[in-house]
């Protein structure tokens, strides 16, 4: 039986391109299935910078849906993220 990880150092929160602890700095999130699909790391994580970057351009409203997920009175958002789910 493996032993429970606790979450803090579960290697599936960690962003695939940088490696910081996306739950950790309030980046978990989902964005459109077609832009993940293209840009994403399958089932890993990404930071939204790191994302951003494979991406080449500042992510928008548009790019989040309306999911759970992305509500942060469910899940506490970084600045960051807020500030692109808001377009500003």
């Amino acid at each position: 039986m493996v032993a429970d990880i606790e979450w803090e150092r579960d290697p599936g929160w960690f962003c695939a391109d940088c490696q910081v602890h996306t739950g950790l700095i309030g980046e978990y999130y989902m964005v459109r299935k077609d832009l993940w699909q293209l840009y994403g790391a399958d089932r890993d994580m990404l930071c939204i910078e790191c994302l951003e970057s494979r991406v080449g351009r500042e992510l928008r409203p548009q790019d989040f849906p309306e999911l759970p997920v992305n509500n942060p009175a469910i899940y506490p958002k970084s600045e960051l993220i807020m500030s692109r789910m808001r377009g500003y």
